[in-house]
């Protein structure tokens, strides 16, 4: 399934034989399109949970609320709402959210953490906009990627107390499994958030950076045994 922000469904993957946890895919600041031309190959982890029988819901959220803010939560949970009227299902679903898309991730599941059944997170960027640490590398990227500057003005700002490094113990009972690079300079936070979830499996891709290549090497198998195990 892709749906809007608005939560209208453009089409619906027909085969889903796991209706009650969908995969809700949280785009990071490439956006859908650049994600999802790498993330629809047959050999991604979206595409392998679809030949398992889940249906996957690729979000579509305006450029200012990439990174988790309460407008791009809201539109999240709509889609997810939406899914839920098409299909029937009624189980908690799982987040899977690349780069920035990460943050969207988590502050989705903290809305109500009993309907997050697990989160995938891959080179996740967790931006602490209380504290103002937007990595150099990272406000480079996106002034030269995107034309945003500051960033500080051009990013609606995240709802008071939405730091997730603060809020990770809320999510202990949500198992976390998480991909970073080890030369990745623009995701960051990751460490201190798996430090103090204590419920977070993170597996190394290696010396690839924050580019695309990185989500290529995320193992579709370990992606599909994580999430079966806990839906």
């Amino acid at each position: 399934m892709h749906a809007s922000s608005s939560g209208s469904v453009v089409t619906i993957e027909p085969r889903i034989r796991r209706p009650n946890n969908p995969v809700v895919y949280c785009h990071g600041a490439g956006g859908t399109s650049l994600d999802l031309a790498v993330l629809a190959q047959p050999e991604q982890p979206p595409r392998r949970l679809v030949s398992y029988g889940y249906s996957v819901i690729a979000t579509t959220l305006a450029i200012e609320d990439w990174w988790g803010t309460r407008e791009g939560v809201a539109a999240t949970r709509r889609m997810i709402g939406v899914h839920r009227a098409t299909l029937g299902g009624t189980g908690p679903v799982v987040l899977y959210g690349g780069s920035m898309g990460a943050a969207t991730a988590l502050q989705t599941a903290l809305v109500d953490p009993s309907d997050a059944a697990c989160i995938v997170l891959v080179i996740p960027c967790l931006v602490i906009e209380h504290q103002r640490q937007v990595s150099p590398t990272l406000r480079a990227y996106i002034n030269e990627s995107w034309d945003m500057t500051p960033i500080e003005t051009n990013l609606r700002p995240l709802p008071r107390g939405a730091n997730p490094i603060d809020r990770a113990k809320e999510l202990s009972g949500v198992p976390i499994l998480m991909f970073c690079a080890t030369d990745d300079d623009i995701s960051y936070g990751y460490q201190a958030f798996a430090a103090s979830h204590g419920a977070t499996t993170v597996v190394s891709l290696g010396a690839r950076g924050h580019t695309v290549d990185a989500l290529r090497q995320v193992d579709p198998d370990r992606v599909g045994e994580f999430v079966r195990m806990h839906t």
